[in-house]
């Protein structure tokens, strides 16, 4: 059996496709911020391990929906206004666990940064799928 390539163009790198790259890497940021913040979201807000182990849990939970949200989402916006908006909604989701004041407002910024940055996520795969499809 003889290896056949796939595409006779090689992969170039465009401005596209460095861009999806740039907004992938701020979603590995957002996904360091959780475990970053919330030792001092403990000290501050007095978290017991269970309460913490919560947000943890609901930014997995956020991750899951995001499936279905950007499934839906995809069609009716598209990709590209997709992918900015998710991107522009996960920053302010990062933004807002810091502005979050007791329990019930860290939980749903946790619960926003995993539906954002999961969503951000799959928005980008497909973008980079779609534009470099020949690869």
């Amino acid at each position: 059996m003889t290896d056949s390539p796939r595409s006779t163009r090689p992969f170039r790198r465009d401005g596209p496709t460095w861009f999806l790259y740039l907004v992938l890497a701020v979603f590995g940021f957002q996904q360091s911020v959780l475990g970053s913040t919330l030792p001092f979201l403990r000290a501050e807000f007095g978290y017991d391990p269970i309460q913490i182990g919560w947000h943890f849990t609901s930014y997995a939970g956020g991750l899951v929906a995001s499936g279905l949200l950007g499934g839906w989402l995809l069609p009716r916006l598209g990709l590209g206004p997709l992918v900015r908006g998710a991107a522009v909604a996960m920053v302010l989701a990062v933004l807002s666990i810091a502005q979050a004041r007791g329990f019930a407002g860290t939980l749903t910024a946790a619960i926003a940064m995993g539906l954002t940055g999961g969503v951000l996520q799959s928005a980008v795969q497909a973008g980079l799928a779609w534009h470099q499809a020949e690869h």
